[in-house]
């Protein structure tokens, strides 16, 4: 904005000059009042009648469960094909290569890309090569995308006309669409002052569960092997599946060929927890005077304790109602802790690549994953936990990254 009004500056008084702007916040307002004078001014229809097509929800998380977040409406909708906006550069680096080491086909836009690079990418997102596009305001404008199912705020819009003009990318065409928004404590007052502005109807809605996520994980499974057995598997296959059937009973066959290659999608201990803020009521998050957006000064708003003794840590970790969690060892099997954890940007996948990167554990192997704020566990067979120990803390001095888990 500085450039254009250098140049304005520079330009004869009598000159004809049109202004075109999707949004109009008061800094391009008072462009248009000091360098256009006497103007007429020309307005669409308002923004509020594209969102009539367009289901508006919004899910309230702390920041640190965003990902996870994301990541289960993803998982619970069969035909995912929709926009994430970011607010900075960085965050749309940040989710599009978390989404991409969890196994999404995801891309992102931002001001540092190139157009040729850009093209590319929306080439395979408009062919649906990618399901996935992250990106800043400044990067998604112009875009023209066709059949949208889902727009994401991953963060609040600056204004609230940024963010019809966001939502407004899905709900088009007589095709209905949803748009959801991601909400902190903190930022409550925010939405409802969009809610207000808009004078459209946001909904609260409770972030889908982990048993909901591995429920439409379980009809897709069934659905691609039943495309497999009606494409055919070949001779050799059937062989091998002969002699499996002469061993044992052809339920527990399937069901261990089904836990070799799905284990890590179907156990509920796998998943990341995400705090349930779905029934707390506003007044509960008082913000704080000198408080940053993420609630850092004060536990009460959902951080986590830092225990610095490594057995309380084990003793006080808890599930997602509070009770205290019992962790038990699979049946041959030993638990493991990790003194890393989400504040890390570890995930369940993300940990089992660490583990085959520097150790070589078949991901198969590792179960009972549980990823907290700041550690996490995992089960393993009892002949790789000594080897894992060895290899992960080689060079560790001080504090040791794995060890056996105090019961």
């Amino acid at each position: 904005i500085d450039d254009i009004e250098d140049i304005l500056s520079r330009t004869k008084e009598n000159r004809r000059t049109l202004l075109f702007s999707a949004t109009m916040p008061d800094r391009i307002s008072a462009l248009a009042k000091k360098y256009m004078g006497k103007r007429e001014i020309i307005k669409t229809a308002h923004s509020g009648q594209t969102t009539e097509l367009t289901d508006q929800i919004y899910f309230e998380v702390k920041e640190s469960d965003k990902l996870d977040a994301l990541c289960r409406i993803i998982d619970t909708n069969n035909e995912f094909y929709g926009l994430v906006f970011c607010r900075t550069k960085l965050d749309v680096d940040f989710v599009t290569s978390k989404l991409a080491d969890r196994g999404y086909d995801s891309d992102g836009l931002h001001g540092d890309i190139s157009q040729n690079v850009r093209e590319k990418i929306l080439t395979k997102f408009r062919n649906k090569k990618i399901n996935v596009l992250v990106a800043t305001d400044v990067a998604a404008r112009g875009l023209d995308i066709d059949d949208l199912t889902h727009v994401i705020n991953y963060a609040l819009p600056q204004d609230p006309e940024a963010y019809l003009h966001r939502i407004g990318r899905t709900g088009r065409a007589g095709k209905e669409g949803t748009a959801v928004t991601f909400v902190t404590p903190e930022e409550f007052r925010k939405l409802m002052f969009i809610k207000n502005f808009t004078k459209t109807e946001i909904r609260k809605e409770r972030v889908p569960h982990v048993k909901d996520v591995i429920s439409y994980k379980k009809d897709r499974i069934y659905k691609r092997i039943k495309e497999m057995i009606d494409a055919g598997t070949g001779e050799k296959y059937i062989e091998l599946a002969q002699e499996l059937l002469q061993e044992g009973k052809s339920t527990v066959v399937v069901a261990a060929l089904i836990k070799h290659l799905f284990q890590n999608e179907l156990e509920e201990n796998n998943y990341a927890k995400i705090q349930d803020l779905y029934d707390k009521r506003q007044s509960e998050y008082p913000k704080a005077r000198g408080e940053d957006d993420r609630g850092r000064k004060n536990d009460r708003y959902g951080r986590k304790r830092d225990y610095k003794d490594r057995g309380e840590r084990n003793r006080n970790f808890k599930d997602r109602d509070g009770k205290k969690k019992e962790f038990k060892e699979d049946k041959g099997k030993i638990r493991m802790f990790l003194s890393l954890g989400k504040k890390d940007d570890l995930s369940p996948k993300g940990l089992l690549k660490m583990l085959n990167k520097k150790t070589k554990i078949e991901p198969e192997k590792v179960s009972g994953i549980q990823i907290s704020e700041s550690y996490s566990f995992f089960n393993v067979p009892k002949k790789e936990a000594d080897s894992i120990i060895e290899k992960m803390n080689k060079g560790k001095n001080d504090r040791p990254l794995v060890e056996k888990a105090k019961s």
